[in-house]
């Protein structure tokens, strides 16, 4: 993928390793993400940890309001591009 994005013009940047402070709001959404939905794990992976992971998902992605976008959900300011990657 980061060779797709290097060649449509868009600059990688990386963290240095051992260096997680680096990359903060990241690490932060791990730490929730657990605390959420693997702490403690399912007996089950299949029947009882997957629905905690798709709640998770569609309350992060799609109820829970950002900071970062005026408090908006991510989906709010989101438009489908009119082109697919595979049509180039």
């Amino acid at each position: 993928m980061s060779a797709r994005w290097v060649s449509l013009g868009v600059e990688v940047k990386r963290v240095e390793p051992g260096h997680p402070e680096q990359n903060g709001r990241h690490e932060r959404m791990h730490l929730t993400l657990k605390r959420e939905t693997a702490r403690p794990a399912a007996a089950d992976r299949s029947k009882q940890q997957q629905p905690r992971f798709d709640d998770f998902q569609n309350y992060y992605g799609l109820i829970r309001p950002h900071e970062g976008i005026a408090q908006q959900t991510p989906e709010t300011p989101y438009t489908a591009s009119d082109t697919r990657p595979e049509d180039k």
